[in-house]
């Protein structure tokens, strides 16, 4: 395990990229596997390196209110489904090295983005 802190700029954020479901509150550190914290810590602007001194056992996110699902995949889909149009491009970049057409609406940009998430997923 690995501490990771998160240094963003949300007061309550959870996680949903990785499918952790990791709920984190400003500064705080806690204890993630290893492979899904090397994944997180190439955020520079959101997690660092923790000290292990300080993780704690993370805190379980709340069931997806819109799903009452515990499923990470279908919590990522519902997150792609409120992004906004910058919000998807840089998911787009950064999760799938892919370059989306800006011109296009951003009903077309969350079909196209989550057409990649079904097909690739995000490991």
């Amino acid at each position: 395990m690995i501490a990771v802190k998160y240094i963003g700029h949300r007061r309550n954020f959870v996680d949903v990229i990785y499918g952790t479901g990791i709920a984190f509150e400003p500064d705080q550190t806690v204890n993630v596997e290893d492979a899904i914290a090397r994944k997180m810590l190439k955020h520079t602007d959101v997690y660092v390196r923790g000290e292990q001194e300080e993780a704690e056992a993370p805190a379980e996110a709340k069931k997806n209110i819109v799903t009452q699902d515990d499923d990470p995949d279908q919590t990522a889909r519902d997150a792609i489904a409120n992004m906004t149009k910058g919000a998807l491009v840089t998911y787009a970049k950064t999760t799938f090295s892919v370059d989306l057409d800006k011109k296009l609406s951003v009903g077309d940009m969350r079909t196209k983005v989550t057409g990649m998430f079904d097909q690739f997923g995000t490991d």
